[in-house]
């Protein structure tokens, strides 16, 4: 399934992600990040996951102690069982570009450029399209 991993709770808080994180993967640790991203202060890299039929790593970012992003690293050559599956889980892309299609009122993106699935809370969902994607 597509659907997004139980372990992840968009929106919720560092500390109870962090062992819920840890607890379904075989591997995970914790990294600061640089500050470029104004959302995104700390990133917990966590290996094994279950997503879409493989173990994979996830990078869950955190803004301000909450997961608003998170990144599902997957292979390019999965691509089209991927975006089925996404679709299965949450109807019909509602745009489709070069290097993205999205999915569930951009919280779900399938990214093409580099195989990645990407998920936003609501409210950042909604800065990406209007800030990085000018829709």
């Amino acid at each position: 399934s597509a659907d997004i991993p139980e372990c992840i709770e968009m929106g919720g808080e560092l500390e109870v992600l962090k062992t819920r994180l840890e607890e379904a993967s075989t591997f995970m640790y914790e990294e600061e990040l640089d500050g470029s991203d104004p959302n995104a202060q700390l990133q917990l890299n966590a290996f094994g996951i279950e997503y879409a039929g493989f173990p994979r790593k996830i990078e869950a970012r955190f803004g301000d102690g909450k997961l608003n992003v998170v990144w599902i690293l997957t292979a390019k050559e999965e691509e089209d069982r991927i975006r089925q599956r996404l679709v299965a889980a949450f109807g019909p892309a509602i745009d489709v570009m070069e290097d993205w299609e999205v999915f569930a009122n951009w919280t779900v993106l399938l990214r093409k450029d580099k195989p990645e699935v990407l998920v936003l809370t609501e409210d950042l969902g909604q800065f990406y399209k209007k800030e990085y994607f000018k829709k």
